[in-house]
């Protein structure tokens, strides 16, 4: 995207990109033309740094739909499946109700403090890695 200029931008699944903030940020580069260059962002929530920086900017307009809306355009079966694999569940939440879901309920740990991990002197982890074990008495 570095060169090229626009007068609209349509992203789609902003958060399964591989590089969304860096991404993003040649992308308003590139809104230059225009009385007014505006962005769709269209994606299934989920709590990076780019959707949560996108939703609190003052120009930004949200707006939020869930699978159960779009029923009648998708094969009944589909929703069913749907149904079946994520009822009560917090992924039904996002994936199917369109909800930013930040923390799971019933978690070890809240995902800011391992996002916080992340971040040392020498630079950033590249993975956190955080494990619960249940063990028995005759492996003692």
């Amino acid at each position: 995207m570095r060169g090229p200029q626009f007068d609209a931008a349509g992203c789609d699944e902003l958060c399964f990109w591989s590089y969304p903030e860096q991404t993003l940020e040649t992308l308003e580069h590139a809104l230059r033309l225009g009385e007014r260059p505006r962005m769709l962002v269209t994606t299934t929530p989920r709590p990076i740094q780019a959707l949560k920086r996108l939703i609190v900017a003052p120009d930004t307009v949200v707006t939020r739909s869930s699978i159960w809306e779009n029923q009648a355009n998708v094969a009944p079966d589909f929703i069913n499946a749907l149904r079946q694999r994520w009822a009560g569940a917090a992924r039904q939440r996002q994936e199917l109700d369109g909800e930013l879901i930040e923390d799971v309920e019933g978690a070890l740990w809240r995902r800011a403090d391992l996002e916080a991990l992340r971040e040392r002197s020498d630079g950033p982890y590249e993975h956190v890695v955080a494990a619960a074990f249940a063990g028995s008495s005759a492996t003692r």
